[in-house]
């Protein structure tokens, strides 16, 4: 048996972190969604606008430090989307990116089990 090289050290290391900031994700996809679907109703107020805006911020650095680059680039989106106030009539994009996300991270979720 050999001892495993640096980068599967870091692989492994990674797959750890993922695996425990899962539930912390998870809550910041949540916020998301829950913004996506104001969204669509019309009724996103300012307040869970900011959370959805800074969850979306939170979740693009997180993303592309796993590799992520698309769904690092899904979230960018997300929160300028969010971000705007004008936003309204792009909650279409928003809930299409929102799909989009969830199976990169899905996948992510996969290449870590």
């Amino acid at each position: 048996m050999t001892d495993p090289t640096a980068q599967e050290k870091i692989a492994q290391a990674l797959r750890g972190i993922w695996i425990s900031s899962r539930a912390t994700l998870e809550e910041r996809i949540s916020v998301l969604t829950q913004a996506g679907q104001a969204l669509a109703a019309g009724t996103l107020d300012d307040s869970l606008r900011q959370q959805a805006e800074s969850a979306a911020h939170k979740l693009a650095g997180v993303l592309g430090t796993f590799g992520m680059p698309r769904g690092s680039a899904l979230a960018s989106q997300l929160e300028q989307a969010l971000g705007n106030e004008k936003s309204n009539d792009r909650h279409a994009e928003v809930q299409q990116w929102l799909v989009e996300l969830r199976e990169e991270m899905a996948a992510q979720d996969r290449r870590c089990a």
